[in-house]
């Protein structure tokens, strides 16, 4: 009978230690913005992809994590050199784009210069999210969808 009780009881009280050592534990996560698609209307019309754009007005909840860290200090500093570091990628990538490295020559290459444009372009605004970032504790409401 106490063998019975013990193996109902134990993963139930074990489960219920690890919940409420999880829910006093802290941390933070460097958070990053989604990216949502953004048409206008003659793209629409025309069907082309539109743009994607960093949507940082959107929940926190919707955010990705980028890392987590055990203090906001480590957060913060790491935080400053990805946006330094991602800085630094941007003006490199401009001037990449500036001299059109990938372009191949002829009319009937024109859809795949076009879309190396693109890409390159949406490369460049990814890297823009880390701008928009966030340390946020991993106990924050906002976090719950």
């Amino acid at each position: 009978m106490l063998r019975a009780l013990r193996r109902v009881l134990l993963p139930t009280l074990v489960s219920a230690a690890l919940l409420v050592d999880s829910a006093s534990a802290q941390g933070w996560y460097l958070m990053i913005p989604p990216m949502e698609k953004r048409q206008t209307w003659p793209e629409w019309l025309t069907r082309e992809e539109g743009r994607r754009a960093i949507a940082e007005n959107r929940p926190l909840g919707e955010w990705e994590i980028r890392q987590v860290f055990d203090t906001a200090e480590e957060c913060k500093t790491t935080q400053a050199f990805l946006i330094g570091a991602e800085s630094k990628y941007r003006s490199r990538k401009i001037e990449d784009i500036q001299k059109e490295p990938w372009k191949l020559p002829g009319p009937e290459n024109a859809a795949f210069n076009a879309r190396m444009a693109r890409f390159n372009l949406f490369m460049i605004e990814d890297s823009r999210r880390i701008d928009y970032s966030r340390c946020v504790s991993v106990a924050d409401p906002r976090l719950k969808r």
